[in-house]
């Protein structure tokens, strides 16, 4: 899920990537005159349609409805009616279909859910006491940006990020929260302490037991990722590479084993992995109706995370 939009705000841009129909490979050349259909999908409420326009030649174009960025590698930014991103729908994601010659598909888009601040700006009130939490896993090893979460009645008191020492420091008033420990990469375990309690300077250590993965052979790397159904991680979904793209190619480069359509479940965490990936290669995996891509660094080594998956049903 990408990051939130403020329900109400205008000139937004919604990111898509276009795909062919058979999932093979990412349409990186797209033109206005190739769509087909082009709609913002909003949970719960009806879709509003986008009119498609011109390209834009640079992301920071004046807005535009219905202009369309190509940001390369099958990606665009569509500039979208203020009516996508009004009030009235949890979240929005554009859906649209495309013809080019003989050829087809899909332009599929990230979720972005529509909140009522601008996160971008958002303050937490804190409070008059230190608060430092130490967050390590079950080897003893610290953890840096683990996200830790001092909550109450249903507000964000504090939120911080541990440093490259494991450490995050707080502010909170003297009373008793829900401290959340997580650690959005995933690999880990989170922590959730509905009885934590401030009085003055306060500290505390947290332990995340770490999600085990595969080791792959020399020169792949293993792939993990997460699944979320209607908000909660979900054991036993299938998940599906619908496509593989080799680095300036459209096809597998030389000695990449073509990985399409191979699958996994999720386990008991929502966990997925892919084991014997290759670095530099963009997948796009799909599951619970929703698909999204990640690139492999040319450098990685071990384990490398894939995009989280939130889907519905």
């Amino acid at each position: 899920m990408s990051t939130p939009i403020q329900a109400g705000s205008t000139d937004q841009r919604l990111r898509c990537v276009a795909v062919q129909d058979d999932w093979s490979t990412f349409k990186t050349d797209l033109q206005i005159a190739d769509i087909q259909s082009l709609v913002v999908k909003r949970s719960g409420a009806a879709d509003v349609t986008v009119t498609e326009n011109a390209l834009d030649t640079d992301p920071d174009d004046a807005h535009t409805d219905g202009n369309i960025y190509n940001a390369g590698g099958g990606e665009y930014l569509v500039s979208v009616p203020d009516a996508a991103v009004a009030t009235g729908a949890p979240s929005v994601k554009i859906y649209g279909t495309w013809t080019d010659g003989g050829d087809s598909g899909y332009l599929i888009g990230d979720e972005y859910p529509l909140v009522g601040y601008d996160w971008q700006t958002l303050q937490y009130s804190g409070g008059a006491n230190t608060v430092t939490i130490t967050v390590d896993d079950d080897s003893d090893n610290l953890l840096e940006n683990a996200e830790v979460t001092i909550w109450s009645n249903g507000t964000i008191i504090d939120r911080q990020s541990t440093n490259a020492s494991g450490v995050a420091t707080l502010n909170a008033d003297d009373g008793t929260y829900t401290l959340i420990v997580a650690v959005p990469t995933g690999g880990y375990s989170s922590s959730t302490n509905s009885g934590f309690s401030v009085s003055g300077t306060t500290s505390a250590s947290v332990e995340l037991t770490a999600h085990v993965t595969t080791p792959s052979a020399a020169g792949q790397v293993t792939g993990r990722g997460y699944v979320y159904v209607d908000g909660v991680a979900t054991a036993g979904k299938t998940v599906t590479i619908v496509g593989v793209r080799a680095p300036e190619s459209g096809t597998n480069a030389t000695g990449i084993v073509d990985q399409r359509n191979k699958s996994v479940t999720t386990d008991a965490n929502g966990m997925y992995q892919f084991i014997g990936l290759f670095p530099g290669v963009t997948y796009a995996v799909a599951a619970a109706g929703d698909i999204q891509e990640t690139t492999i660094p040319t450098d990685a080594t071990g384990t490398v995370n894939l995009k989280t998956i939130v889907g519905s049903g």
